[in-house]
């Protein structure tokens, strides 16, 4: 009877023990997926050609990273409410505050700054629990003539002096921040 009474008893503890998994979050801690609520520092900006067409350049569309801005001390601080504060202590008149809508299932997140009519879009190119890197592409293309000088230094330049090229051109940009 001791030994039934036992294994009744050990049986019981178990079940007990195995119907509530560690990774429950019922109860207080939510997801644990990355979330874009947090306050961001904004470390730097890389800065990108991607050439569309092309005279001379093969193998298009192609992206050429020609700057790196470190940035550092510039704030995004995404709230729940689906508002941001943008801060830029080194230079207070590009602070600013408005909405953003994150859709997660496209990457896409989209700033909208008061007294602004449209959004900046940026791709979401990556998210973790504290890392984020969005990317921007203008709408608009360029078209350029004559725009290579290998006195630029660009990655594209001839070896020898500037020559004549036919370029469609957009600009993007590449913004990498931490969690703070």
């Amino acid at each position: 009877m001791k030994n039934s009474s036992f294994l009744s008893l050990a049986f019981a503890a178990v079940v007990l023990f195995s119907s509530c998994k560690k990774d429950d979050n019922n109860g207080g801690g939510g997801s644990t997926e990355p979330t874009i609520v947090a306050k961001w520092e904004w470390v730097s900006r890389v800065d990108s050609i991607i050439v569309l067409n092309s005279t001379y350049i093969q193998n298009l569309p192609r992206t050429f990273p020609y700057r790196t801005y470190n940035v550092g001390g510039a704030f995004f601080d995404f709230k729940s409410d689906l508002t941001f504060d943008f801060t830029y202590p080194a230079d207070p008149s590009y602070d600013g505050t408005g909405t953003y809508v994150y859709d997660k299932s496209n990457n896409l997140l989209s700033l909208l700054y008061e007294g602004e009519s449209e959004a900046d879009d940026y791709n979401v190119k990556s998210l973790t629990s504290s890392a984020l890197k969005l990317n921007y592409e203008s709408n608009s293309f360029i078209d350029t003539a004559d725009v290579i000088d290998s006195a630029q230094g660009y990655p594209w330049q001839p070896m020898y002096g500037s020559f004549d090229s036919i370029n469609t051109l957009k600009i993007s940009y590449t913004l990498n921040m931490f969690k703070n």
